[in-house]
């Protein structure tokens, strides 16, 4: 039997079947643009698309998780029509001739490293959130324009990071606990799954390599050790 130790970030006991998820790989797109314009265009409509997709899963959350835990996908929404990144994304497409896919991946990064950098940890939470927001526009910039499906795995649910957005919907009558390679106890997936009583375990770190998908495990959501 293996031990995995992470950080315990929601109490409680689970045993079960071990799914692990992969997030899809993303598409390559040229980085070039040879319509600057017409990449800003797109990228408005990806970020109505997201804006409207948001609301939806927000209002599925109140009556899930309450209003106060959902107020989270009202951060989102905030983020997704902040002026300032709209104008930087919109100078960084016509300044540099990239696309739209480019410009949010590198104007995402520069505003996550930004909220990293603080020192205050609700501050910092705001990083994972514009990961969230980012992912959430690279998919409507792709050309899957339908919405982003929620998790719904049965038994101990595996992965190396969950967004704030994909935790709110986890269905839990069918998953047992959470598993991410990387995280806090402070991270806005690990308040949720508390406020969800779902067991989680964060940061396991290389000791994610170890967990063999399918295989039957024990969380302790109260020491953060899985036994595998």
């Amino acid at each position: 039997m293996k031990r995995i130790e992470g950080i315990a970030a929601s109490e409680g006991y689970a045993i079960g079947k071990l799914h692990i998820y992969w997030e899809k790989a993303a598409m390559t797109v040229p980085e070039k643009a040879a319509d600057p314009e017409w990449e800003i265009n797109r990228f408005l409509q990806a970020r109505e698309h997201a804006c409207t997709e948001v609301g939806t899963v927000y209002h599925r959350a109140v009556a899930r998780v309450g209003e106060h835990h959902s107020s989270i996908l009202k951060i989102h929404l905030a983020l997704l029509q902040d002026q300032d990144f709209f104008i930087e994304i919109r100078d960084y497409i016509r300044g540099r001739g990239v696309t739209a896919e480019t410009a949010v991946q590198e104007v995402g990064q520069r505003f996550f490293r930004m909220f990293e950098e603080l020192d205050d940890d609700y501050m910092k939470a705001r990083g994972a959130d514009v990961k969230d927001i980012v992912s959430r526009l690279l998919h409507f910039l792709s050309e899957d324009k339908e919405e982003k499906a929620p998790l719904i795995s049965e038994g101990i649910l595996a992965a190396e990071e969950l967004m704030p957005s994909q935790t709110i919907q986890i269905d839990t009558d069918r998953v047992q606990a959470l598993l991410t390679r990387t995280g806090s106890r402070t991270s806005h997936s690990a308040i949720l799954a508390r406020s969800m009583r779902i067991p989680a375990i964060t940061g396991l770190g290389r000791g994610f390599e170890q967990l063999e998908d399918g295989s039957e495990v024990i969380v302790d959501g109260f020491k953060g050790v899985v036994i595998q």
